[in-house]
């Protein structure tokens, strides 16, 4: 539904997460617990997404700006 609405807006746009290797071993990254629950990340789990794909996102977001212009 969130695609189909970035799909149809031009102002949302959806940054897709499943395909980052980050959660190929979920719920462990390197051996650790990276969920407080079923549905968030805990504060280590959070901490090593954006080490992860902090350059990825800032690119992500930067094409949208850039747009923006």
């Amino acid at each position: 539904m969130i695609k189909k609405l970035a799909n149809e807006y031009k102002n949302v746009f959806y940054y897709d997460l499943s395909k980052k290797h980050f959660f190929d071993n979920a719920p462990f990254y390197n051996d650790t617990l990276i969920y407080y629950d079923s549905n968030h990340l805990n504060h280590y789990g959070s901490t090593k997404l954006a080490d992860e794909i902090g350059d990825d996102f800032y690119n992500f977001s930067k094409n949208i700006l850039n747009k923006a212009k």
